[in-house]
This record gives structure tokens, C-alpha cells and sequence, in this order.
């Protein structure tokens, strides 16, 4: 072969390879006629080789260029090849438009052009077109070659280019795009957009293809119906572009259809596409599509993952694409999707087979799945890796260390937060990791380029991240943990156990009683106990830490942890603790008996230790004779005060102390010079003790064995401990302490110089300061064996005050029918006996609750108990009616339902009350008026109770009142009103009139005294006439009564009503025709006070509304209470000026009259 035959062989490889472009081509057949002749070649062999350029958008648009040239040369040669070349004319529209434009004296290049046929337009169309127009109507056009189906239409700016059929795509009418393909439409035209480059250079830009511009239309929430006949137009343009060679042309960012399809996660299109496409074609295509659908994701949520794992279902029928692929950044897409926590994504790959492995390809290794999946802390996707049979022990570098990911996700826990931690770890140890500590050797992958494997302990790690007990098991039962290994911390080796009880603080280890149990439960025990579990490890030159685990459990007040660290863990409960120089045992520290920042206080645990064998210090036998305290004196606080000296509550440790701590319950306290009993300082003996006031810890004592003190004297043991519990109002207490505390129930307290025993004192007999009143303490005291003090004759108690506790009870509201029951039975009171004192405590028990009932003191209903109470226990109820007391006893039968109207008042209440008061056997009303008066108070008694007899219905049996009420049923009020003018002593004023002088009284203005004046003759109603006297030759009006009593207050009722505002006994005594001017002249009254008239009353009193009616009746006022009125004037309403009434002119014009008369 000569060598211009090689060189021409060559070549020619070169042209049909189709790497050359347009204009490298063009270049190379300059060189000679020989390869010149190529330009006429439109096959791969000659200038058709450049085709294959087109698939690239760069590429399509540099044939815009070349034209551009062709029209700047005038070379019609060189466009009429390159038009001849396939698929090129048609697809570079309007070009005698731009050759006009551009070129108008390209004489040749306009030559041809207008020998050739104009671009088809379809400009003509309107805009509603595509809204309008119908699949037949674009059908017939077609048919009639009105609008062809290569039809191009540019905007009037020609800023764009775009066919008939991308129009119809973008509307989006995917029937009439559909129709266009069907009738032969082109579907390698793309459209041009103008585009100002940088240097001020305009040129096209090819845009994609209908194929690859469908695929960007695609949206899945179209309706049903658009999305199927996009996916029909989809499937026809797959096709179609098939089988014009531009299926894998190459659209926006280089990316051919199917690439954008996985790129927007289209299954549905990627699924038509891969149909049509059936096998990639190169092995760069068939590694990149894989990762199409995980580009460019940052976070991700389930509707993107299930999209991106529906594409790579979809690839999967696409022959030759490789699912282990690795991309830049050394990912498969198993690691990206494990990174992107796309758990659906990352299953469908595993069912496609792809391994959990790291992937080594070219002398590099990918990441690793399992990995990825850590880092991006998804637990779902781990457990998938996991049960798809992943290393849970793989080895990965990570920085300069290697890690499995147990080690990895306990030492990134502060990163990315317990929570995470916890439930990767434990995922990863259920799943078979280990400690790679305990694993004999754990070999590191060649890859790695000889690291060292990360010697952290695993345990240690879990125990610095919160909440992480359940990975600690995990790690000790599954995970091959060693608990009992010893850690060096600053210098010191500390077992495990140490440090999460707070030894080192310093060590980030946290605090955590959870994990100490979790420890003690899997055989942990504590150092100082085990000396063999110390032993056995090399200490080399750090000490161990002498901290004991019981004194750490003990600050941090976790009594389980206490339990176990006794139970199982072989601690000392009695453990001994030197702290500045003195030996405290650890129950004195946790009740308070150290100093103040050395252990804060607890019951709790407290009840701990006791429960599993500490006992008191100082109570014997001592276990602290086979202690060697170094010298060091221990501290002689008694852990049952130190108990009783907790705010919280101890009631439970006392218990403990007293039955298995070898605590005495009468332990005694010296205070400043008295001794106490430890059972009176609880009970408040002693303020200066620190002792707080504790019932409930009273009772464990007394119940554990604690007697009161035999000695009340003051210098031996203080205050009575029954007082105390009594001033406590500790019922609970005080029985208890009368039952087996050997507190005598009689006790006598002298109170400010009088003795009274602890009954009378809660009873409330003595000051108040001294005692409270408290029932339940009284029968508290009965129920322990108190007796009443005045159950016998009088002569055995004059040394004690003079209240009866049964009278105290009867007039308490708050009594019941148990506490009178328990002090008549048990107290041996006496229910008939009087008090032996004077005045309320010098009568009988039954008259006490009547009085209280009848003074508001206490509730009918209650009283009614009480007294039936008195009853059961032998109480004689008949004394309710003698000595006086029937009138109480009147209104206590009323409200029992005893009739008013029967003589002697019988009532029957129930079965049991059978009484009759002793009244007499007249009425009941005319036995209440012929009472003796005596004094106010039984003035007041009286009207009370004869006014509760007539509003229950009370009548007169002799008649009374007016004659129309004269027979033998009239209403009683109506004869009432002889009791205010015959009664012998009267509170009242003597002003002349019984009834005035009754209204001034406020208590007495009732609806009775309205029923009074409804019903009793009108004259009653009237001012009385006054005397005339003679004074200075003068008739005056006398200021005295009969007799020479001083007249007191005015005389008229309707006139006090008035003055008393009165309301309603004015409008009755009104209604009645009471007169509206007086009966007497008091223009003539010479001494004050001077009576005044009803219309000055009233206007006095500004009542103007009363005054109007006056005036509307004839009202007058005196000359002198005119000129008052007058001076008065501006204050008036301007109705009352209006009458001269009200300025006494009437009255003027009277008195004129008589003098002419």
C-alpha cells in the first residue's frame, strides 16, 4: 500500500467516524480537489458524515453560522451541499427572509432561495386557535394543505422560531400535536431562540426536540385525562424520533430524552422511552442514567424517594446499564441513595442485586452503603442494609482512624444527638456488631492504606451519651462488652461503675443511675468488694480511685441503685466516710448528719440502706469496733433525730430506724438545760430544736414503742405530750397516744391561774390562744377514756373551772350526735343535770340547743339531732317549757310544725319528740301578749315570737279589730296591737301615739306591724289631740302627757313613716285614709322640737315623689315651714315649685279669711 493511499484510507476513517464538525470538515476537504470532492458526498463517507454532529444542540446551531457565510461569500455552492445534506433543509426556517436581511446583494444565494419554496407559516392562526380548534377541523386543514405539518411561525421581533407541532405541545393541546405526528410532522425540528452573546454577537440557540421538550411538560398532577394523552403523544414521539435517527439528540445541559426523564424522576415516560430504546449504547450512557435520578438532591422526602426508586425500577428493563456504577465522588447508587436516606431507592436496588459491599473498580474503592446510612443517621435505612446481610462489623476509614460503625456512631453521638445514637446502636447490636475490642483480631481492609483501628472502648463511649442504658446492655449481653474493664482518666483508673456515678467529671462520662443498674444486672460489682476483678488488670502506674459506688449512688439519690449495689454489686450499706476530719457512716450523711455540702439529704435512700442491713452508729451491739477509723472520731448524731429533722417525709425511715436499725423510740434530747423526749419535740416542744413538728412521725414512734414521760415537771421533760398533740388538733395522734403511749385522758392544765382538764380545754372553754376548739380531739379524748369533769355532786371538783363540756357541745353548731353520745356514755356526763357555773353554763343541756337555735346559732335540723341525741342517752326533754323558757321553746315547736292556734302548742315530730309548752290553755298568741315585760330583751322576745305565730297562721279566739272582723276566726294582728298600748314596760318613746312610737323603731317596721295597721280601727291610725295649755295670755300646744311625762318624739305615725322613710307603712297608712294634714295646729307649738307636717316631711327628706302625691291630696305646710321652703327653692324639682302649696301660700290666704270673717 503507497503511503498516499494510507493517508487517503485514513482520512477517510477519520470523515465517517463523524467526530469531525462542520467546519473541521470543511477545513480538512480544502487541502486538495481530491478531498474537496467529499463536499458532494452526502453520505457518512463525505460531507453526510457531519450528521452525526447533530445529536449536539452546539453542533446544530453552528449550521446557522455556516449559512451566515455562505450568504456573506454570495457562495450558493456551498449552501445548496449543505442543504442537501438529510434533515437539514426544513430545519432552518425563513432563509430568504434572512438572507434579505442579512446579505440583500447575495445576488446567487437569493437566486436559489426564491427557486426554492417559502418556509411554511402559520402565523395566520389566532390566538384561540388552540383553544377552539378541534382534532377534525386541524385533520381536514391538513388534508386541503392549508396548514402544513412543518409549518414555522417566528414572533414579529424574531426573537424566536418555533413549528406548528411545539405550539401545540406548549398550549398544551396534546390532541392536536398528536394528529401533526400522525400526518407525517417532523419530529427533528427544533426550535431557535435569538441569544445576545457577551461580545455583542447575536446568535440561534437550538432548543430541544418535541421528544425532549415533551418529557419537560410532563407533569404528574395533570388531570387523568391530559396526562393520557400526553403519554400517547409521548409514546408516538418515541418512536417517530426513532425512526428519524434523533432519538438520543441531545437537548438542555446535553441531556437526551431519556437522561431528562431519570433526571425529573418520570417513571412513567422513562418507561416508554426504555421500551423504545431497549439498550444503551456505550458504557458511559449505561453508568450515568443510574444516577440521573439521585442528582443534584440534598434532603429528601417520601414522595421523591418513591419516585427516584419507581425510575430505577423502570431502568432495570433497559439493557446495558450498570447499577454498581461509581461517579466522582467514589458513590454507587446504593451509597447515594443510603446517604440521601432514600430507603425505597435503596431497596430496589438491593432487589436488582446490587450488593451492600464497598465497590472496587479502577483502583478505587466507593463508599460504603452501610456508611452512608450511618452519617446520614437513618435508621431505616440501616436496619434495610442490615437485613440484606451487610457487615455490621466493616471496618471504614474515616480522617486518619478506622472505625466500624458501632465505634462510629457512639464516638459522632454529640453530633448528631442521643437520640439518633442510641437507636442506630442499638440496631447495629441486634443485628450482630461487636465490640471490636473483644473480637480476637479485626483485620482492616488493604484499601484503607494501613490505618489503625480507632481503641476507644465501645462501653466507654455508650456511657458518655445520654439515655443509652439499653445500648449499654446491648453491648455487655450481645456485643461482647467487657463491664468490669478499668479506664484511665487523668491519671487514675476508675472501673465503669465509677464513672457513671460521678466520679470523674471531667471524663464526659454522664451521670446515670439507668446504665449503674444495667451494669450491676450483668454481674458489675463494686471494686473494693471484689479485689480479684482488680487484680486481673494491669494497673501500670495509674492508682485506682478510692471512691466507693455506694457514696456516689447515695449523693446523686438513687435509692434502686443503693438496692442493687448492696444486693448484687457487694457493697457495705454500713459503710464508713472520713469527711474533715471526722467518721460519718453513710445512713448519718443521707439523713443530714455531715456537713452541708457533703450529701444532700434523702429518705428515699435513706430507707435504702436500712433495708439492706445499715444500722445506727451508736446503737448496740456497734458494728464499728472491727472498723479501723484511723483515728478519726466518729459523729455522735443520733440518725433518728437527724430523721425527724427532715422536711421530707421520714415517716417510713423512722419505722426502719426503730425495727431493723437498732433505733430506740424514747431517745432523749437535752435542750438548753430540759431534757425532752425525741416524741415531744416532734409533737413542737421545743422551738429552739431543729426537730420539725412531724404528726405522722409521732405515731411511728408511739407505734414503735415511744412512751410519754411519767414527770410533767417543767425542769425534767417540759410540756404534757397529750397538750401538745391536743394543741396540734392531732386526733390521730391523741388516741393514739392514750392507748399505747400511757398518756393519761383526765389530764389537768392550769390556764392564766384556773385548772381545766384537756376535755374542757378543745371543747373551748379556756382562752383561745390556749388551746383550739376541736371536736374530732374530743372524741379523740372520750374514745382514750376522758371523763367529764362534772358527772358527780359539785363538792369533788371546786378546784376546777365551772364549764360543763356537755353545755359546751350543746351550743356548739359544729356538734354531732356521736360526740354527745361518746361524752353521755363514755365521758359519764349528765344530761339533766344544770351547769354548775353561772349564767349560759348554769342550765340544762336540752336548753342550751334551744337557745342556740332560737338566737341563729345553730340550724334547726342540727338542733333536732342534738336533742334527740340528749334523748337516747336519758336527757328530759320536758324541761324545755319551765323557768321561762316557753317562749324559746314557742318558735323552736313552730318550726318543728306545731299548730299556732292549739292551746298548750302540742307537736308530734316523728315517733319521738312528744312535748307540750306551758303556756296555759288559752291561745297560744293571747298567752304571748299577757307575758310579764320586764326588760328590752324580753319586750323584743315577745314580738319576735307573736309575730312567728301570726305569719304561721295564728287567729284571735275572742275576735278583735274591726267589726267586720269581729267573729271568732279573726286575724290576730288585728288584736295585737293592745300589747303595744297595755304592755308595762316598754323600750318604746312616749310620744302620745302607741303606733308612732312603734314605727321609730327600725326592728319593729316588719310585715307585721303592716298586718297591724291593715287591721286595726282607722282611728288608731290618727295623731292624737294635745292638750291646750295657756302661756303668756296665749293658747299653746302642751309638750307633756297626762301626768306630766315628757312627751318624746312626734306624735304622728304617718309623719314618723315619713321621717323614717318608711315606703311601705306610708302606702298603708294612705291607703287606710290616714288624713295628709295634721289633726293639731303645730304652727302653735312653742318648744322644740316643733312637729312637723307631712308635706315638709317629705320635702325634708326629699322624697319628692311622696310630696307630689301629698300635694295632689291637700297637703299644706306651716307659714314657717313655707319660708323655709322658699329659701329652699333652687334645690326643688320644678313640679314641687310649681304648687303653691309647697310655700304655705294657701295657707296664707286662709288665715286672711279669718280675719275678715
Amino acid at each position: 500500500m503507497s503511503h498516499t493511499t494510507c493517508n487517503t484510507d485514513l482520512v477517510g476513517i477519520l470523515v465517517a467516524s463523524g467526530v469531525l464538525g462542520i467546519r473541521s470538515f470543511w477545513k480538512l476537504t480544502a487541502v486538495s480537489t481530491e478531498l474537496l470532492s467529499l463536499r458532494n458526498d452526502t453520505t457518512i463517507f463525505g460531507f453526510g458524515s457531519v450528521c452525526v454532529g447533530f445529536s449536539s444542540p452546539s453542533e446544530k446551531a453552528d449550521v446557522w453560522t455556516f449559512i451566515d457565510e455562505c450568504f456573506e461569500r454570495d457562495d450558493v455552492k456551498a449552501l445548496q451541499q449543505i442543504l442537501a445534506l438529510k434533515g437539514v433543509s426544513g430545519r432552518y426556517p425563513f432563509l430568504l427572509k434572512r438572507v434579505m436581511d442579512k446579505k440583500p446583494d447575495a445576488d446567487k444565494c437569493l437566486a436559489f432561495l426564491t427557486e426554492k419554496r417559502t418556509t411554511p407559516n402559520w402565523s395566520e392562526f389566532p390566538p384561540r386557535a388552540f383553544e377552539t380548534l378541534t382534532t377534525a377541523q386541524l385533520t381536514l386543514m391538513i388534508q386541503h394543505g392549508t396548514v402544513k405539518v412543518d409549518s414555522w411561525n417566528a414572533d414579529p421581533e424574531a426573537e424566536y422560531c418555533e413549528t406548528l407541532l411545539q405550539r401545540c405541545m406548549d398550549e398544551p393541546r396534546y390532541d392536536l400535536a398528536e394528529t401533526l405526528v400522525e400526518a407525517g410532522a417532523r419530529v427533528d425540528l427544533c426550535e431557535w431562540v435569538r441569544v445576545e452573546r457577551e461580545e455583542g454577537q447575536t446568535v440561534f440557540e437550538c432548543g430541544g426536540t418535541p421528544l425532549q421538550n415533551l418529557v419537560l411538560l410532563f407533569d404528574k398532577e395533570d388531570h387523568p385525562e391530559k396526562r393520557k394523552h400526553s403519554l400517547s403523544l409521548l409514546r408516538r414521539l418515541a418512536k417517530a424520533s426513532k425512526d428519524s435517527g434523533c432519538f438520543d439528540w441531545k437537548g438542555d445541559r446535553e441531556r437526551t430524552a431519556l437522561q431528562l426523564a431519570c433526571r425529573y424522576r418520570n417513571e412513567e415516560a422513562v418507561k416508554i422511552l426504555v421500551e423504545e430504546q431497549v439498550q444503551v449504547e456505550g458504557e458511559v450512557e449505561g453508568t450515568r442514567l443510574p444516577f440521573l435520578a439521585l442528582e443534584g438532591l440534598v434532603a429528601t422526602n417520601p414522595v421523591i424517594d418513591f419516585e427516584c426508586a419507581a425510575t430505577l425500577r423502570e431502568l432495570a428493563g433497559l439493557g446495558g446499564v450498570d447499577f454498581c456504577a461509581m461517579n466522582a465522588d467514589v458513590h454507587t447508587p446504593l451509597s447515594l441513595a443510603c446517604s440521601l436516606k432514600m430507603e425505597q431507592s435503596a431497596e430496589v436496588l438491593l432487589k436488582m442485586g446490587v450488593g451492600t459491599i464497598k465497590v472496587k473498580k479502577r483502583n478505587k474503592t466507593s463508599n460504603s452503603p452501610l456508611f452512608e446510612a450511618l452519617k446520614a443517621h437513618s435508621e431505616p435505612v440501616v436496619s434495610l442494609l442490615l437485613r440484606w446481610k451487610a457487615d455490621p462489623n466493616e471496618v471504614e476509614k474515616v480522617g486518619g482512624t478506622a472505625y466500624t460503625p458501632l465505634q462510629w456512631v457512639l464516638i459522632t453521638a454529640p453530633q448528631s444527638g442521643p437520640e439518633v445514637s442510641v437507636s442506630l446502636a442499638t440496631v447495629l447490636l441486634q443485628n450482630g456488631a461487636h465490640c471490636p475490642l473483644s473480637l480476637p483480631s479485626l483485620p482492616i481492609p488493604e484499601d484503607l492504606g494501613g490505618v489503625t483501628l480507632c481503641s476507644v472502648p465501645c462501653l466507654l463511649l455508650a456511657c458518655k451519651i445520654k439515655e443509652a442504658s439499653e445500648v449499654v446492655r446491648l453491648l455487655c449481653e450481645k456485643g461482647g462488652a467487657d463491664p468490669n474493664r478499668l479506664e484511665v482518666v487523668g491519671g487514675k483508673s476508675y472501673t465503669l461503675l465509677q464513672l457513671v456515678l460521678g466520679a470523674c467529671p471531667g471524663s464526659r462520662v454522664l451521670t446515670s443511675p439507668g446504665i449503674a443498674k444495667v451494669l450491676l444486672n450483668r454481674g458489675v460489682r463494686c471494686p473494693f468488694s471484689s479485689p480479684s476483678l482488680i487484680a486481673s488488670q494491669k494497673m501500670e502506674s495509674a492508682p485506682l480511685c478510692q471512691l466507693s459506688p455506694l457514696l456516689l449512688a447515695c449523693r446523686i439519690q438513687d435509692e434502686q441503685t443503693v438496692h442493687l449495689l448492696c444486693e448484687k454489686g457487694g457493697a457495705d450499706p454500713n459503710e464508713v466516710v472520713s469527711i474533715e476530719g471526722r467518721a460519718y457512716t453513710l445512713l448519718q450523711l443521707v439523713l443530714g448528719g455531715g456537713p452541708s455540702s457533703s450529701m444532700p439529704t434523702s429518705p428515699a435512700v435513706a430507707k435504702a440502706l436500712l433495708q439492706n442491713g445499715a444500722r445506727c452508729p451508736l446503737s448496740p451491739p456497734s458494728f464499728l469496733q472491727s472498723r479501723d477509723l484511723r483515728g478519726v472520731s466518729l459523729c455522735p448524731l443520733s440518725c433518728l433525730v437527724l430523721a425527724c429533722q427532715l422536711e421530707e417525709d421520714a415517716t417510713e425511715v423512722v419505722h426502719l430506724l426503730c425495727d431493723q436499725g437498732g433505733a430506740n423510740p424514747n431517745e432523749v434530747v437535752k435542750i438548753e438545760g430540759t431534757t425532752y423526749t425525741l416524741l415531744q419535740l416532734v409533737l413542737g416542744a421545743s422551738c429552739e430544736s431543729r426537730v420539725l413538728i412531724s404528726p405522722a412521725n409521732a405515731i411511728a414512734l408511739v407505734e414503735k414503742g415511744a412512751r410519754c414521760p411519767s414527770s410533767t415537771s417543767p425542769e425534767d421533760f417540759g410540756l404534757s405530750t397529750l397538750w401538745m398533740a391536743s394543741r396540734l388538733e392531732e386526733a390521730n395522734v391523741v388516741r393514739l397516744l392514750c392507748e399505747k403511749g400511757g398518756a393519761d385522758p383526765n389530764e389537768v392544765v392550769v390556764v392564766e391561774g384556773h385548772r381545766y382538764t384537756l376535755l374542757q380545754l378543745v371543747l373551748g372553754a379556756g382562752p383561745p390562744s390556749c388551746m383550739p376548739k376541736s371536736l374530732t380531739v374530743a372524741k379523740a379524748l372520750l374514745q382514750g377514756g376522758a371523763r367529764c369533769p362534772f358527772s358527780s355532786p359539785l363538792p369533788h371538783f371546786e378546784c376546777l373551772h365551772l364549764v360543763p363540756p356537755l353545755l359546751l357541745v350543746c351550743r356548739t353548731p359544729e356538734s354531732d350526735a356521736e360526740l354527745v353520745h361518746l361524752l353521755c356514755e363514755r365521758g359519764r356526763a349528765n344530761p339533766n343535770m344544770r351547769g354548775p357555773g353561772v349564767g349560759l353554763y348554769a342550765e340544762y343541756p336540752v336548753i342550751a340547743v334551744t337557745g342556740s337555735v332560737i338566737n341563729n346559732m345553730m340550724d334547726v335540723e342540727k338542733g333536732v339531732e342534738l336533742l334527740q341525741a340528749l334523748e337516747d342517752v336519758g336527757g328530759d326533754l320536758n324541761v324545755i317549757g319551765e323557768d321561762g323558757h316557753d317562749l324559746e321553746a314557742a318558735s323552736l315547736l313552730l318550726d318543728w310544725g306545731a299548730d299556732p292556734n292549739q292551746a298548750g302548742m302540742r307537736v308530734r315530730r316523728e315517733d319521738w319528740l312528744k312535748k307540750t309548752l306551758s303556756l296555759t290553755q288559752m291561745s297560744p298568741l293571747q298567752a304571748v301578749m299577757d307575758r310579764a315585760v320586764e326588760d328590752e330583751t324580753s319586750f323584743w322576745q315577745i314580738v319576735r315570737v307573736a309575730a312567728l305565730l301570726i305569719e304561721r297562721g295564728a287567729r284571735d279566739p275572742e275576735g278583735g279589730g274591726d267589726s267586720e272582723s269581729s267573729s271568732s276566726s279573726a286575724p290576730a294582728a288585728a288584736s295585737f296591737w293592745s300589747f303595744f298600748r297595755g304592755v308595762r314596760f316598754s323600750p318604746l318613746s312616749k310620744s302620745g301615739s302607741w303606733l308612732a312610737d312603734v314605727i321609730s323603731v327600725e326592728k319593729a317596721r316588719s310585715p307585721l306591724l303592716l298586718r297591724i295597721i291593715q287591721e286595726i280601727p282607722l282611728e288608731e291610725l290618727m295623731e292624737p289631740e294635745v292638750q291646750v295649755g295657756v302661756k303668756e295670755d296665749e293658747q299653746v300646744w302642751s309638750s307633756f302627757l297626762a301626768g306630766g311625762v315628757q312627751r318624746v318624739g312626734d306624735f304622728s305615725p304617718l309623719v314618723v313613716a315619713i321621717q323614717e322613710k318608711w315606703v311601705e307603712g306610708v302606702e298603708v297608712l294612705l291607703q287606710r285614709g290616714v288624713q295628709v294634714n295634721r289633726r293639731n295646729d303645730v304652727s302653735r307649738w312653742m318648744e322644740n322640737p316643733i312637729p312637723q307636717t307631712p308635706l315638709f316631711a317629705a320635702l325634708n327628706t326629699e322624697q319628692w315623689a311622696l310630696a307630689q302625691c301629698l300635694l295632689q291630696k291637700g297637703a299644706e305646710v306651716t307659714l314657717a315651714e313655707g319660708e323655709e321652703m322658699k329659701r329652699r327653692k333652687s334645690s326643688l324639682p320644678a313640679d314641687i315649685v310649681a304648687d303653691p302649696a309647697t310655700f304655705g301660700i294657701a295657707r296664707i290666704l286662709i288665715d286672711d279669711d279669718d280675719q275678715f270673717g
